[in-house]
């Protein structure tokens, strides 16, 4: 969702801390407020980033936000 977008009245706008550069600072808005009410265990995301370091061991790797 970009920034200039307004968010629909039934989800919670989530700022993304940490993560790869692609991901960091971003704010997301896919959880609604009854779900964020919830358990937090059952909460999260896997988003597909551009930045996963040579290094790695998994080319494919996904940055988790819990």
């Amino acid at each position: 969702m970009s920034e200039t977008q307004t968010p629909s009245p039934t989800t919670v706008t989530v700022r993304l801390v940490g993560g790869p550069d692609d991901w960091r600072g971003a704010t997301l808005s896919h959880l609604s407020a009854e779900e964020l009410a919830g358990p937090r265990e059952g909460l999260g995301a896997y988003l597909l980033s551009t930045c996963v370091p040579h290094s790695h061991p998994d080319p494919g790797a996904r940055a988790v936000y819990e």
